[in-house]
């Protein structure tokens, strides 16, 4: 904002600059959120499998979770490293994990958690239960790739559906501007603007819910 306005001394300019930045910012730190839940996710079925083994030749589950730390590659040996050096500090194990699903956000997670701490109450077959939970998870990622694969040209569309507009304004802008500048000087070429916008918007979030499925 501050650079907006000292560049062209105009308000909406400034306003309109700072909120730019804003989503922009927004939208890079949710996209590295989602890659790295994602990523954590394509790796859990490993690490089920790493620590079943482990407690299968004699570990603790807190020695099985050193484990994975030192075994398997970012971002789940970072979470699992974490895990380790709090429960060496005196953190109990139960609060270690319940502390690791609030950071990762993962429902995956939270079910192979749920599934541990109910073990500890009741005792059981750990490595069992490991085992079931990660031929679920990694069914469901395969599922996950094959709903990718199907709404791929959905997804396109919608993308198509955002920037086919810009693009066209663009392209009026350098071959055309004198019509382009129909739709910002008259008034009813402004409404018809602002229209077509929210009719963009609305068809993107139908498209989205559409391609959208929860696995």
């Amino acid at each position: 904002f501050l650079i907006g306005w000292m560049l062209t001394l105009e308000l909406g300019t400034a306003v309109l600059f700072g909120g730019l930045v804003a989503a922009a910012i927004w939208i890079f730190v949710a996209w590295r959120a989602y890659s790295r839940r994602n990523a954590f996710t394509e790796q859990l079925g490993d690490c089920l499998t790493t620590i079943a083994n482990a407690l299968r030749a004699g570990y603790s589950f807190p020695q099985s979770v050193e484990v994975v730390s030192r075994e398997m590659e970012p971002p789940i040996s970072d979470e699992f490293a974490q895990v380790s050096r709090e429960v060496s500090m005196g953190v109990p194990l139960e609060s270690a994990l319940e502390a690791m699903g609030r950071r990762v956000g993962s429902m995956d997670l939270d079910l192979v958690i749920t599934a541990v701490l109910i073990q500890r109450e009741v005792g059981g077959n750990l490595a069992k239960i490991l085992d079931n939970i990660g031929d679920t998870i990694q069914e469901r990622i395969r599922m996950k790739r094959e709903i990718f694969a199907l709404t791929a040209q959905g997804r396109l569309s919608a993308w198509v559906l955002i920037l086919l507009p810009f693009l066209m304004a663009l392209f009026l802008y350098i071959f055309s501007p004198e019509q382009l500048m129909i739709l910002i000087d008259d008034p009813l070429g402004r409404l018809a603007l602002m229209i077509s916008m929210v009719l963009e918007l609305i068809g993107y979030v139908v498209i989205q819910k559409i391609v959208h499925i929860d696995v």
